[in-house]
């Protein structure tokens, strides 16, 4: 009986870790669409998979009269942190561009096969060192309708461990 119990048990932890996994997770299309549907696609997209608008970011303000505006998966109590973010800014077009961070190596993995899969080009590749001095791994992909921003870079999760940081930013081609 015992291990019958402890098989339930770990077959629902496993369910609800995967779950949790899908609700996070977003592909090259998502982040398409939602670049191009503005706010109302993001909300559309994110709030029924339990993701928490956190709304204006200070740090990504822009010329065009446009707040960056956030929105996070599973948000941390005791910090900043969260499991996911996502931001919509405006590009120097004045255009929306859409940022989404994750910490998920597969995530990774899966947006650079679709990146393949749609013959993006690579027009960039560099090291970029930030304000406060962290450095990034960043790349620059352009399809025939977009182009998209691959930064890689690491931190601290809540448990002290370092972790690698994925950001993948889709902004509309400049014509």
């Amino acid at each position: 009986m015992l291990k019958r119990v402890l098989s339930i048990t770990s077959l629902l932890f496993a369910l609800t870790t995967c779950y949790s996994y899908a609700q996070q997770t977003l592909t090259l299309d998502n982040l398409i669409a939602m670049q191009q549907g503005g706010p109302g696609a993001i909300n559309r997209t994110l709030l029924p998979r339990g993701w928490v608008f956190k709304g204006h970011d200070d740090d990504q303000g822009t010329s065009c009269e446009f707040p960056g505006i956030t929105w996070v998966y599973a948000p941390s109590s005791l910090s900043e942190r969260a499991v996911a973010f996502l931001s919509l800014m405006k590009d120097e077009d004045c255009l929306y561009a859409v940022g989404y961070q994750t910490g998920r190596l597969e995530t990774y993995e899966a947006i650079m096969a679709t990146i393949t899969r749609y013959g993006m080009t690579q027009i960039k590749s560099d090291v970029e060192t930030s304000e406060d001095g962290e450095s990034n791994v960043v790349e620059y992909y352009a399809g025939k309708n977009y182009q998209v921003r691959v930064s890689i870079g690491s931190g601290q999760n809540d448990s002290g461990d370092l972790k690698n940081s994925y950001v993948f930013t889709v902004f509309r081609k400049s014509e």
